[in-house]
């Protein structure tokens, strides 16, 4: 007995222990049950957690994944809005360049088409000038012909004339001789009253550069009617020898010589008018 309350003394306290132990232990593992289940629901609950936190982390993954491909889709949606907007741009620009392009084109053309109306009336203009320049050519060639022909005939009429006023010139001057002769053997009476006479007189003064004899001797035979005096009389009347220089002078001469059919005295006229 002793012993054992020697042990109970030593070993109140875990004795006490022990009662307590024991009679609550029915409680303990109770308890201990309780909270085992407590622990397991809590593991479960904890793995169930962790599962959703683990689904939560993935489908966040995955929605940043997603957001990461809107991102980029968005991106690569705004860089094909971009080109779209530049080649929008660049397209405006280009039409824009057409159409001033096609409105330069369009006045160019007109422009062209002006000119070639132009070059095209000129065209025409120096067409019809050169057909009229053709035909006046042609009828200038015409005309120089008839001239030529004119002018052949013309050179031999005159040539035929200078025959015949070379034979009427060696005529007169054997007249002329045979009349000076007989002007010399008339000088007995001074002055000759015959017109031919006076004429040859005067003629002989003119030969003779005596001109104002010469003179004298034609107007006297001139106003006696004889048409070689009033030819030589307007001739020194229109060149002035020894006489004023009197073209209607010389005129009237040459008319009464004309009119007495003196062809020199014609183509005097003619110089005259």
């Amino acid at each position: 007995m002793e012993f054992l309350s020697e042990i109970f003394i030593k070993y109140w306290q875990e004795v006490v222990v022990a009662v307590l132990l024991t009679a609550t232990l029915p409680f303990i593992r109770k308890y201990v049950r309780r909270k085992r289940k407590e622990m397991i629901n809590f593991f479960k609950e904890r793995e169930h957690l962790k599962q959703s936190l683990l689904e939560a982390e993935n489908k966040l993954k995955e929605a940043g994944e997603l957001l990461e491909s809107e991102r980029k889709s968005r991106e690569e949606l705004e860089r094909k809005l971009k080109a779209e907007t530049d080649e929008k741009r660049m397209a405006q620009t280009e039409a824009e360049n057409l159409r001033v392009s096609l409105e330069e084109e369009r006045k160019a053309r007109e422009e062209s088409e002006r000119k070639l109306q132009e070059e095209a009336e000129n065209l025409r203009v120096s067409l019809e000038n050169e057909r009229k320049n053709r035909e006046d050519l042609e009828s200038k060639f015409k005309t120089e012909n008839e001239k030529r022909r004119n002018a052949q005939e013309d050179a031999y009429n005159l040539r035929l004339s200078l025959e015949r006023e070379q034979k009427a010139r060696e005529e007169s001057e054997r007249k002329l001789q045979a009349e000076t002769e007989k002007a010399r053997n008339a000088q007995s009476n001074n002055e000759p009253t015959d017109a031919q006479a006076q004429y040859l007189l005067g003629e002989k003064y003119y030969s003779a550069k005596n001109y104002e004899q010469a003179v004298h001797w034609y107007r006297k035979a001139a106003e006696q009617g004889y048409a070689e005096a009033q030819y030589m009389l307007g001739l020194m009347y229109q060149y002035g020898s020894k006489v004023k220089q009197d073209y209607a002078e010389a005129r009237k001469w040459y008319l009464k010589a004309d009119e007495q059919g003196n062809t020199y005295a014609q183509n005097k006229l003619k110089q005259l008018s």
